[in-house]
């Protein structure tokens, strides 16, 4: 196994890869869309297939990862000023 930038990649036959990221990924997309404020947290639990409540763990979750990795909040600070 290795890890890269928190994803661990396993090789499961030859040159095809399967990438797990805990929902960390999931879990941002989420943050951004609840931060441009155009979308209720039951709107965005539909797309990623989740109900309404489930959307403010995720969101708590990612803030806590963004205090901890400055470059990712400087990443999604920079995504947020783009999509305003």
């Amino acid at each position: 196994m290795r890890y890269w930038g928190g994803w661990e990649k396993r090789t499961l036959t030859g040159s095809l890869l399967q990438a797990r990221s805990s929902g960390q990924h999931e879990c941002m997309c989420m943050y951004i869309m609840s931060q441009v404020g155009a979308y209720t947290h039951k709107e965005i639990g539909s797309v990623f297939g989740v109900g309404y409540t489930a959307i403010t763990g995720s969101i708590k979750r990612s803030e806590l990862y963004l205090q901890k990795n400055k470059r990712s909040m400087v990443l999604v600070d920079k995504t947020l000023k783009d999509i305003m």
